[in-house]
């Protein structure tokens, strides 16, 4: 699920950034739990491996660095500092958000080549602050990412 402006263009993903999920994912669980089923919630930011928005065209986009994705070639755009902490604290708020529709479970997702990986990676990865450079301040994202949540 998306859950931060900076990924809200594409619209084929829920969006755990508004409070207006919460009675579909209520409605949700509930059924599921009728069923014996549980139900987890995964956050997850894309960062530059973003191609284009369902209208055909190009997002502005965010990541550590300015290095183009492999993928879709796309040249991001540095995140500010202050949008890093902004993307950590909406982490938090949507794991809030899906705890509130009881989900019983959120899952961080911080592989398969999106902004998580992105911060861990040095190829990814070459900011000159505190979420970049040592391996320590690259895991600085997704260690507060978790230690907020």
């Amino acid at each position: 699920m998306a859950f931060h402006p900076s990924f809200e263009f594409e619209s084929a993903y829920l969006n755990a950034g508004r409070d207006t999920i919460i009675p579909g994912l209520k409605k949700l669980s509930r059924t599921c739990k009728e069923h014996g089923t549980l139900v987890f919630g995964q956050l997850f930011h894309a960062g530059r491996a973003v191609r284009y928005t369902h209208d055909g065209s190009k997002p502005l986009i965010y990541s550590p660095s300015d290095i183009p994705d492999d993928r879709y070639r796309v040249v991001p755009r540095p995140m500010p500092n202050e949008m890093v902490w902004e993307v950590i604290d909406s982490y938090a708020k949507a794991a809030v958000r899906l705890a509130e529709a009881d989900l019983d479970g959120v899952e961080i997702l911080a592989s398969m080549g999106y902004l998580i990986a992105q911060f861990l990676n040095p190829a990814t990865n070459r900011r000159e602050d505190e979420f970049g450079g040592s391996f320590e301040n690259r895991l600085r994202f997704l260690r507060e990412t978790n230690y907020t949540n």
